[in-house]
């Protein structure tokens, strides 16, 4: 029989149980017990942010491109650029994939657009980085493969994002964000 005692965040169940409380778990692990938000125990949370996402994605983005473009120091900064690239590359793959499988979303085309450039942008940025002569390649050095592989597979998911744009518009999307006539005529209206 399984007895439940009052504990910190209320009723606690004492044999290596899970008891939920205000959308919050505890775990009893031994004599530690660990306290979990919902939706971050490997399940996905009902309602996908896909905006906000993409936000992040792309700002892990900019800090790689930012490091391609400036000299930062290898033994100050090196191994969280290693461990951005890694983080931007699987998260963008996640997030890539969560956008083709819902054909209905209402701004698809904006997310394929965004995430193609982010992919593409990603891709340049690491290039740029294993470049022999680059501050971080000391730094580098040992993950050269696995970073050569995440740039290859980058430039292919770009590439496929613009094909399923260009599939879904109907339309040529290129790389480049392109302005209509009429957008342009009603931007320098004055």
């Amino acid at each position: 029989m399984r007895r439940a005692r009052l504990g910190m965040f209320g009723p606690v169940q004492t044999n290596r149980g899970i008891v939920s409380q205000n959308a919050w778990q505890i775990q009893a692990i031994g004599a530690l017990y660990l306290r979990q938000s919902p939706g971050y125990n490997g399940t996905m949370s009902s309602v996908i942010h896909y905006e906000d996402n993409i936000y992040i994605v792309d700002g892990l983005v900019r800090v790689l491109c930012d490091a391609s473009r400036l000299e930062p120091d290898p033994d100050v900064i090196g191994d969280a650029m290693l461990a951005t690239a890694r983080l931007a590359d699987a998260t963008l793959r996640r997030v890539k994939d969560l956008v083709l499988q819902n054909d209905h979303l209402v701004d698809r085309p904006d997310y394929l657009r965004l995430l193609s450039r982010s992919a593409r942008d990603l891709a340049d940025a690491l290039d740029e980085i294993l470049r022999p002569g680059s501050t971080l390649a000391p730094v580098i050095a040992s993950s050269v493969d696995e970073l050569a592989r995440i740039v290859a597979a980058q430039r292919a998911a770009a590439s496929d994002l613009r094909d399923v744009l260009n599939a879904s518009t109907g339309t040529n999307a290129g790389a480049e964000d392109v302005v209509s006539d009429d957008e342009l005529s009603e931007l320098l209206r004055i």
